[in-house]
């Protein structure tokens, strides 16, 4: 075992002398990947992690940032010569500003590779980067029919859409009234129909109540899924 600080005589195969620079692996070909911002924002905020290779290479070395569908990833290509191999480069990630709403997600580099300098095994461990999302969902909801009567067959009607695509399926849930009755709830949004606008029947309870002309509404109308936590009251 090498120790620091000592000077060693080295005998070259085939020289009887020879002077010089030599380089020497003493160690297995890797690299060390560590978060140094673990957090970023749409539109905002960048994250960020550093690569360096854990021994000195035989000649220069490329290390290569994979995709993501969530992030940017800059530079995207490292250069390590025997310089400069075991000083920690910074990789930037900056989070795609899409009109998903995803909540808090993340992402991470698909590889991390290398190629050069007998490093083309070397792999590093993709790290992890929180995001922040600044799309914040919305419900549209319209009223296409606002009079009703007790009478069988006059009803009337509202319909509810997404204002914004989410990230999976939202659930759509339309509260009670002591009035009318309200068909059909719950309702189901995907991220295919998600701005499709659905309605909502609206018929009144034929009570034995004189009580002029009375008004209904939904007590609330609450979304939940795909990125969604909306409460609308009536």
């Amino acid at each position: 075992m090498a120790t620091a600080g000592t000077t060693y005589r080295l005998q070259v195969d085939g020289y009887t002398n020879a002077t010089g620079n030599y380089h020497f692996h003493y160690g297995l070909v890797g690299m060390t990947v560590a978060t140094s911002d673990g957090s970023a924002t749409e539109r905002g905020d960048t994250g960020a992690f550093t690569v360096r290779l854990t021994t000195v290479p035989t000649a220069n070395v490329t290390v290569t940032i994979g995709t993501s569908t969530q992030c940017t990833f800059a530079a995207s290509t490292l250069t390590f010569t025997l310089a400069n191999w075991n000083t920690p480069q910074t990789v930037t990630a900056t989070a795609i500003n899409d009109a998903v709403v995803e909540g808090i997600h993340s992402c991470a580099p698909a590889s991390i590779t290398a190629t050069g300098g007998s490093f083309a095994t070397a792999t590093g461990t993709p790290p992890t980067i929180s995001i922040n999302d600044n799309d914040v969902g919305t419900l549209v909801v319209t009223t296409t029919d606002n009079a009703a009567t007790e009478t069988a067959g006059n009803t009337g009607a509202f319909t509810v859409a997404l204002g914004l695509q989410p990230s999976a399926s939202v659930t759509v849930t339309i509260g009670a009234s002591t009035q009318c009755n309200f068909a059909t709830s719950p309702l189901t949004f995907t991220t295919a129909n998600w701005n499709t606008a659905q309605t909502i029947t609206v018929t009144p309870i034929d009570d034995a109540l004189v009580e002029g002309p009375p008004s209904c509404s939904p007590a609330s109308i609450t979304a939940a899924g795909g990125g969604y936590h909306v409460f609308a009251g009536p």
